[in-house]
């Protein structure tokens, strides 16, 4: 297992233990060993940004996620997770054109999501 891997995988425990704060922290340690580490720019993208959404976090909170899912779709630009993600959190954000060009691009990639837009943010993990 590489040492980002613990670093996302305990964040997301503490997401789901109700920490946000922390789960954040250790999201941004496992970028700060492996910046290109998509998994955890979706994860830390989903927790800023449902995190504001929710009020587990303060509202403006939602601009870095998008910029974490941004940087996610830059190095990983066929991953419709990502994608979905971020059209999730430019709706959430009420930012409708970047929105909109999103979501062309993700049915561009995924027809399939045409009649599913996304509504929420997905969490990427993977079973050991």
């Amino acid at each position: 297992v590489n040492e980002e891997e613990v670093f996302h995988d305990y964040g997301l425990a503490l997401w789901f233990a109700e920490k946000p704060m922390d789960a954040i922290t250790n999201f941004e340690k496992s970028l700060a060993i492996n910046g290109t580490f998509t998994k955890g720019l979706n994860n830390l993208g989903c927790a800023l940004g449902l995190g504001a959404v929710l009020g587990k976090l303060p509202q403006q909170m939602i601009v870095p996620g998008i910029q974490q899912l941004q940087q996610a779709v830059s190095l990983s630009g066929d991953s419709i997770l990502y994608w979905r993600n971020l059209v999730a959190l430019l709706r959430f954000a009420n930012q409708d054109e970047a929105a909109a060009s999103a979501y062309q691009r993700l049915v561009a990639l995924d027809p399939h999501s045409a009649q599913d837009p996304p509504q929420d943010c997905s969490w990427e993990f993977s079973f050991r």
